[in-house]
């Protein structure tokens, strides 16, 4: 049984390989492995990452688009609307960048499986308590993807009016 020191220092190196593979570069993070299984990462491993270029693509360039017919009327907005084409720009690059570490990312993650395989909680509320909180997690996700979509459409498509 490992000690509690033995358990975060497994846990918290875990979070900082998985933060560095993010663009995030952290002192004494451990360099991440590759393994076997991790090395040709699958098309639905990767479809969550071409999700967020292909969207945050799509507001970049209806933001731009929308710069560009506002910039001689209403320069104030122009310019916040540059604000967050920059953040989409953002967006995009930590997009490819977690596309380009897909498979040290799945390396982490099952690495991660392990881990919560070998310390499980015992108590039965405990592990509700970590499922309804992963339902919570999905459902946010799920909600997130269908406003970025209607964002996008709506920031698209002519105006009604």
């Amino acid at each position: 049984m490992a000690t509690f020191y033995e358990q975060m220092r497994n846990c918290l190196s875990i979070n900082f390989r998985i933060v560095a593979l993010m663009g995030c570069r952290l002192r004494g993070a451990a360099p991440t492995t590759t393994t076997a299984a991790a090395a040709a990462p699958s098309l639905a491993d990767k479809l969550p990452m071409f999700y967020v270029i292909f969207t945050e693509t799509l507001a970049l360039l209806g933001q731009i688009n929308f710069v560009a017919a506002r910039w001689s009327r209403e320069p104030d907005l122009a310019m916040q609307c540059i604000g967050h084409a920059l953040n989409n720009t953002l967006c995009i690059s930590k997009g490819f960048l977690l596309l380009l570490n897909t498979g040290r990312l799945r390396g982490l993650l099952d690495e991660l499986l392990r881990n919560w395989r070998r310390y499980r909680p015992t108590h039965a509320e405990d592990r509700a308590r970590i499922a309804r909180r992963a339902e919570k997690s999905l459902m946010l996700s799920k909600v997130l993807m269908v406003s970025t979509l209607s964002c996008i459409v709506g920031f698209g498509l002519p105006p009604l009016l």
